[in-house]
């Protein structure tokens, strides 16, 4: 559906789409009927491009060798996805901080952190164009990934509440 309203005193018409879906490629071209009942030749035809669905948060863990490191991952149900914008906050107090922005084909990406902190992450896709973005995916939340040591010499490596491990120094 799409609405057209032309405003005779500055001479400019604007075009309102509506009911599109998410992820779509649309051309479209215009032409105009004169007073006299003939019609205009046809513009050269526009492409336009929906806004892309937000990405889905998948898995967001510490790797259980390197707890300063938080694999991210997520999906995006986009047929023609732009680049994904990967962002951080160390907490929910905490502004929100650009961390990448990567290829269509990658979905998954490290981050390094101190161990003690518990960060989150979103990420949002932009169309082809790059001057649509999407809405940004739910918030995903690390793990605390933190080294208590009880006794000198003896350290257990926890991943949350969980113990994963026990060194011996």
């Amino acid at each position: 559906l799409w609405v057209v309203t032309h405003n005779y005193a500055n001479n400019t018409t604007s075009f309102v789409f509506s009911a599109l879906a998410l992820n779509e490629e649309h051309q479209v071209g215009f032409r105009s009927r004169n007073e006299d009942g003939g019609d205009s030749g046809w513009t050269p035809w526009l492409r336009i491009y929906t806004k892309p669905a937000a990405p889905v948060i998948g898995t967001v863990k510490r790797k259980t060798t390197d707890l300063t490191k938080v694999d991210v991952a997520w999906a995006v149900a986009a047929a023609f996805p732009g680049r994904h914008y990967i962002e951080r906050r160390m907490s929910p107090a905490d502004s929100w901080t650009a961390l990448a922005d990567v290829d269509p084909s990658v979905s998954t990406y490290t981050d390094t952190v101190a161990t003690g902190t518990q960060p989150q992450y979103r990420v949002r896709t932009n169309s082809y164009d790059s001057k649509i973005y999407s809405e940004y995916s739910s918030i995903g939340t690390s793990d605390i990934g933190s080294v208590k040591e009880f006794i000198p010499g003896v350290k257990e490596i926890y991943l949350g509440t969980t113990k994963i491990t026990k060194v011996y120094t």
